[in-house]
């Protein structure tokens, strides 16, 4: 497993992965990384990235936590295996999630997504059992937040078996 953490598509020395189960900070040379060989977690928060493509990873990405980035679009749509996504502060607008059954916690905080990709977003999520619900952080109290979602939207996800919070100074609330 390597890095590409220059953005020249060959692998150069020091991007070879060789710490596991544990946190790692790499130096990011370029907007764009790519990522060769299999990634259980993901982790690239505040790193002026612009886009990630994780197509290439879908037989294993569980969790992937990319915010405070510059990202304007995420496909997770063949991440089945994904049961977390942290993508907070961003420049989100668009977000699919069509094929990810395990998806059980999300924050799209603080990004740009409007009625209609909110509306998508909602519609796509499974239903969880009511004893075992998912958790889906919405909206933030910051200036920033741009996300559009409407209280016929939050009633779906709640029937869904989601809780739906917004934050308010850093704490969540129930909408």
């Amino acid at each position: 497993m390597w890095i590409d953490l220059n953005g020249n598509n060959i692998q150069d020395q020091g991007e070879q992965v060789t710490v596991f189960d544990e946190s790692v900070n790499y130096t990011v040379q370029a907007k764009e990384i790519n990522i060769y060989g299999p990634v259980w977690v993901l982790g690239c928060i505040q790193n002026n990235i612009s886009r990630i493509d994780i197509s290439r990873n879908t037989q294993y990405l569980s969790q992937l936590y990319c915010g405070y980035n510059l990202i304007n679009e995420l496909d997770l749509s063949a991440n089945q295996k994904l049961s977390l996504l942290s993508c907070f502060n961003n420049r989100l607008k668009f977000i699919k999630l069509s094929d990810s059954p395990k998806l059980k916690t999300i924050n799209v905080s603080g990004n740009c997504i409007d009625e209609n990709n909110m509306l998508e977003i909602v519609t796509s999520l499974k239903t969880h059992d009511k004893n075992k619900p998912g958790e889906i952080i919405i909206t933030n109290s910051n200036k920033k937040e741009q996300n559009v979602i409407t209280d016929q939207m939050v009633q779906v996800l709640k029937e869904k078996g989601w809780k739906v919070y917004k934050l308010v100074k850093n704490k969540k609330e129930v909408m």
